[in-house]
């Protein structure tokens, strides 16, 4: 009698713990994934744009240049002369303050290749070394960073 108590009471106790494990799988399924940032600079992400085309990325410098006709485009300055980024606003953050200019910045979002002609703002101008830095893996691909946040230091 003593044994059948003892069978009995593992049994619950196996039955007792198991029914919750279905329901921590659903609620898991549930949360929503956090997206991976690479961590990079502006003067690497610009000679490697390749390696981190259509890839998160999160990326820090000084704001050069917010776009006055549409408030929709930044230029970010890289440590090296002449080095910049373009950034681009998107559903997550659809314009940038213009107060922005000079401020240092880490922004997050996707690096993604220029498809047709590259529109810059009319106020912009190019030095050769600007130009050579932000082509350099080949000199029709150009590429610029789709805004999914952007935090002011």
């Amino acid at each position: 009698m003593k044994k059948r108590l003892v069978l009995l009471g593992v049994a619950l106790a196996i039955l007792g713990c198991s029914g919750n494990q279905n329901v921590k799988v659903e609620d898991s399924k549930e949360q929503p994934e956090k997206q991976v940032y690479a961590e990079t600079t502006i003067d690497s992400l610009l000679l490697n744009s390749k390696h981190f085309e259509d890839k998160p990325v999160r990326i820090a410098g000084i704001v050069d240049h917010v776009c006055i006709h549409s408030s929709k485009k930044l230029t970010l300055l890289g440590k090296s002369t002449g080095a910049t980024l373009k950034v681009t606003a998107s559903d997550s953050v659809p314009q940038f303050d213009m107060t922005l200019k000079g401020a240092r910045v880490e922004v997050t979002g996707i690096l993604k290749r220029v498809v047709g002609p590259n529109e810059t703002c009319e106020n912009e101008t190019k030095t050769e070394t600007e130009t050579e830095i932000e082509t350099a893996n080949n000199p029709a691909d150009q590429y610029y960073v789709e805004c999914h946040s952007i935090k002011v230091y």
